[in-house]
């Protein structure tokens, strides 16, 4: 068993690691709704929560793997419709 002192670090720190990474996470919330980098920072703070805290580190998987999804969507869909406007432009010059 660690010594008192050392414990007492420990705890401070996972409460300082919460407090800041709970911030971090709101903000990100934040800026999901106002302009901004929001589920970047969200993810920012899952990684600070996830250093101390093992439920954070699944919800930052998850929260990874649809932002992944989203994006591939995202690129798939614009590709699609450069490819039908290219399409409408050249029926138009034929």
């Amino acid at each position: 068993m660690p010594p008192p002192n050392r414990r007492r670090t420990r705890q401070i720190l996972r409460i300082l690691v919460a407090v800041v990474g709970g911030l971090v996470v709101v903000g990100g919330l934040v800026l999901m709704v106002l302009p901004g980098p929001g589920i970047l920072v969200v993810l920012l703070g899952l990684s600070i929560l996830a250093t101390e805290f093992a439920i954070a580190r699944r919800a930052k998987r998850h929260v990874e793997h649809h932002a992944r999804r989203t994006t591939r969507l995202a690129v798939r869909r614009a590709r699609q419709r450069r490819r039908r406007r290219e399409l409408r432009q050249r029926r138009r010059v034929a």
